[in-house]
Order: C-alpha cells, then structure tokens, then sequence
C-alpha cells in the first residue's frame, strides 16, 4: 500500500466519479439496428463522432469516458487484451511466463511486433508507456493498479527515476517484479490506458493530431486536420472495415445532431435526449459500463456498527424507483458488487436485496422492541442528482421507523470527509481499473486498503481474495470471488444503487459492432456497407 497520507486524493478519485459520470452523459448504448446480419461483409468507413476533443494520450484519458476508452483501444495494443468473454489474450506480447507465487513476471514480445512508422516495438518501449501511466499515482485508479510493482512509492513520489519492479530482460522480454501476488497481472495491463505508445509522436503536436502520429495498434493515420484522424488498416491485419474517421465535435449534442444528420456513424447520447433517441433509434445494443454508485456503510460509527439496523435500511431502500427517479437517462439498478459485463457477475448474490419495508418493520421492531430507533445521517455530496437520491433514501428510511439526518457538502469538502472516518451512510462510485472481480472487490474490502471506506474487516474475505491473488485457476478463482462478494453483501457493507451504461447511437449501416464493459469495441468485427 502506498500508505495512509496518500487516502484522501485516493478517495477523491472514487467519489468524483459520481460526477464525472454524469457529466459525459453516460447512459446505454442506444445504438440503432446495428445491420442486417445477413449482409456480406462490406467494409466501408466508420465515421465515429466524438463528443469533446480525441484523446489519444493514455496519461490523459479517463476510465469514466466509454469513448476515451474505445479511441485508446483503436490506436494502440498493450501486451495483452480482452476477448468478449473477459478472457486475456496474446497481444503485443505473444507468450507470459510467472514464478510459483506469482510476484515475477515475463512477458515475451512478438518479434514482428511493430509501430505505424515501421520501428520495431521494444521492451524498453512498453516500459516508458506503463511508467507514464504509473507517474499518475493517486490521480488515476489505473496507475494504482500497478501498486504491486516494486517501487511504485518512490517512483510516484519522484524519490526514484524509474519504476524498480519493471526490466527489460531483453529487447523483446519485459520483467515485472511484485511486492505481492498478483495472479491476474494480465488483466491489469489488457486495460487501453496501457497501450504501447511512442512518447515523440505524441508531443510533435500539442494535442497528438498528425499524421506523424505513431501507433501500436493495426492502423496506420492517414489524415491529420482540425482535430480529427482517420486511419486506414495496416497491410497485415485483419480489419474488415476500409478507414475509420474520428471526428472531434465541441460537445455531446453537437456529435449527436451530426449522427441526426447522416455525417457520423457513431455518436454519444447527450442524457437530456435520451428518451427521444430510445424513440428514435432503439435500444438493441444496449451496454453496461464499468462504473458503478454504491451507498456505504461505515461501520466503523454507530449506529451502522449495528447489523440488523443494517439489514433493515437494506431493506428499505427502492434502488429502482431511485434510478428511475434520477439517472433513468444514465444507469440501471444495480444488485452487486461485480458489475454486469464483468465476468463472475450474478445478481443471485443479492440476497436480501430490497425494496421489502415489511422485512424492515419487523427487523426493527425485533431489534427496538421499546423503539428509541437512532437516527441515520446520510452524507453526500450537494449536486442535484445527489441531493434528490439521497432525499429518497431518507424518505424509505422514515417510511420504515428510520429517522434520518441530511448532511449535504460541497464536493471537495464531501471527498475530505469521506476520507475522515466520520461518514455514516454515503455516497461514492467505483470503476474497476480492469475486468476483473478482483477490480471491484479487493480495492474496496480488503481490511487494509486505502480505498476501504466502510470499515468493514473480515479475515475470511481477505484470505479470499489473496488466495485469489495467488493462484490463476479460473475455476478456483472464480468460486472464491463469489464467495468473497457474497458475504460482502450479507454483512450489508454496501448498498449497490446504478451502474451506468455506455450510450450511443450507431447507425443502420454499421454491422458487427458492440461495447465491451469498458467501453472497447472488438474493430475486427465492425462493417459499413457505404
């Protein structure tokens, strides 16, 4: 751990999500009928129209944009990726080999692995991007999770000039050197923020956009202007699609109005237009993002140290009427700790699950028999979508025999108090760095982590979890992160509200297309017929 002085930005970039997430306008994928599967592939041109300016630096990229997130995926390979079933594949590297414990790693490069330019693709060369990942420190959820690497501290705090644990073997072997196990390393850097880039194109403008432009992924750019890109498939891949057009649009609506207008194929959904885009376009590629909004609960204050008072604000909550009362255009209710979209994900696992005020009468009535029940504080931070959910937490509760207590606050004050030990029942979201149940699970509830803000503690989930750590049978691993997440939820740490989804627009013509849980999309599978 990078140790407690360093919890209150670490929370900062758990509880800022929450805005974040509505801010970009984050809702389903409202894509339109993706085709006609039938037709035979017919290549064409992508016209993907991006609401704000393109990214295409991983250090400046957010995991709370689904379109970041695709545009990183386009342009670069990392040494690993993700199939569609959440599977690690062979990427840049071809081969990864690990010690018993799973604290040193190997991972053999592809010899023909090559940038757009044409210059091989070194070990040194995937060691400075994942550095300037790295360099984020506590800013970013993704350059904490390489907290295992040897001398990730010193290198954060600029005590040492190069991430320790992180060698190159050879040109075409990269080494990782872990202060813990971590079995599922692969995973962690199948994420887009850790694509391979080549830092000097990257600054032969201010923003990135030129042709000199040098990627790791299988295109090439063949046009630079105004902020936009367009890619051609390199000779030796497998792309079926003829160019990709990223077109940068000053905002969400004005990307929208140019899907609306037949100049784009793809575009995000500004949230107060999602009704008329469900209308008008459908909701057949519908898709769930990794970001989730959670309440917890701090059982480290009375009166939440209590269980069965616990049980009964689980039971009180609607966390349906909640998200149909205020992110209807964003999310979907959400039952679990593990999103849907990530493997291992089981909505069974909620198995007290509210909305049932009966239950939440009678654990009270058995719990208070002379009543004297105390009151809940509900902490959040005061921007509107906030103040209305927690205004109808506080109604379930009141309804059931909870008296509560609103302690709104401005957001920065709201993050330093969250991390202050102090929050009775509150607010924060939560993406996973990477797809995995380990994403969601051990940052949140393991007894020692920075980013436990419950204070929950349970020798039984934390040997779970680094047993899970230690091992890589999929099998194993998967039964003890259900088991893990189970008794999460029956302790009544959490109470799971939304996860949001990736909404957007994706034309008639476009076959093949569909959003991974991080936002990626599988290009090998994606035609237009023109």
């Amino acid at each position: 751990m990078v140790g407690a002085v360093t919890r209150v930005a670490r929370v900062g970039v758990g509880v800022v999500l929450v805005g974040a997430l509505a801010a970009l306008g984050l809702g389903c994928s409202n894509n339109g009928e993706s085709g006609d599967p039938s037709s035979p592939p017919g290549g064409g041109t992508m016209r993907v129209g991006v609401p704000g300016a393109l990214v295409v630096d991983p250090t400046k990229a957010s995991l709370a944009s689904p379109s970041d997130q695709m545009v990183l995926d386009l342009l670069y390979d990392g040494l690993t990726s993700m199939d569609s079933e959440g599977l690690v594949q062979p990427d840049l590297a071809v081969s990864w080999e690990h010690n018993e414990d799973f604290t040193a790693w190997r991972f053999q490069l592809d010899p023909e692995a090559r940038f757009s330019s044409g210059d091989s693709i070194m070990a040194a060369d995937v060691i400075a991007s994942i550095e300037r990942v790295a360099a984020l420190g506590t800013k970013s959820l993704a350059a904490l999770a390489l907290e295992p690497v040897v001398g990730f501290a010193a290198f954060v705090d600029g005590t040492s000039e190069h991430l320790e644990g992180l060698s190159a073997v050879n040109g075409e072997v990269v080494r990782f050197g872990l202060t813990e196990p971590l079995s599922m390393l692969p995973a962690v850097v199948a994420s887009p923020v850790f694509g391979v880039v080549e830092p000097a194109s990257l600054l032969a403008a201010a923003d990135g956009l030129t042709t000199e432009l040098d990627l790791s992924g299988s295109w090439v750019v063949v046009e630079a202007a105004k902020g936009d890109l367009k890619l051609e498939p390199r000779a030796d891949t497998s792309m079926l699609l003829g160019a990709v057009e990223l077109a940068a649009f000053s905002n969400a609506n004005a990307a929208y109005d140019a899907f609306v207008d037949g100049e784009v194929d793809w575009a995000t959904v500004p949230a107060d237009r999602f009704e008329r885009a469900v209308d008008t376009y459908g909701d057949e590629s519908f898709a769930p993002f990794q970001a989730e909004l959670f309440f917890g609960m701090n059982l480290g204050v009375a009166p939440l140290n209590n269980p069965v008072l616990r049980q009964a604000i689980e039971a009180a909550i609607d966390r349906e009427a909640i998200v149909k009362a205020v992110y209807a255009d964003l999310a979907d209710p959400l039952a679990t700790v593990i999103p849907v979209g990530v493997a291992g994900h089981d909505d069974a696992r909620c198995g007290g699950c509210g909305p049932n005020p009966k239950r939440a009468v009678t654990l009270l009535a058995k719990e208070f028999p002379s009543g004297g029940i105390p009151t809940v504080s509900i902490d959040y931070d005061e921007s509107p979508a906030q103040t209305a959910m927690a205004k109808l937490i506080a109604a379930d509760l009141e309804a059931v025999g909870i008296p509560t207590s609103l302690r709104p606050l401005p957001l920065d004050d709201y993050k330093a108090f969250v991390a202050s030990g102090g929050q009775a029942l509150f607010t924060f979201g939560w993406i996973g760095a990477f797809r995995s149940p380990d994403s969601y699970l051990t940052p949140l509830f393991v007894s020692d982590s920075d980013d436990n803000l419950t204070a929950f503690r349970s020798p039984e989930v934390d040997g779970l979890l680094q047993r899970a750590r230690a091992a890589d049978d999929d099998v194993v691993n998967a039964e003890r992160w259900a088991k893990a997440e189970a008794t999460v939820m029956d302790a009544v740490v959490v109470i799971p509200i939304a996860q949001f989804r990736t909404q957007v627009v994706v034309a008639d013509e476009v076959s093949g297309w569909a959003h991974a849980v991080d936002g990626t999309v599988d290009w090998e599978q994606v035609t237009v017929t023109d």
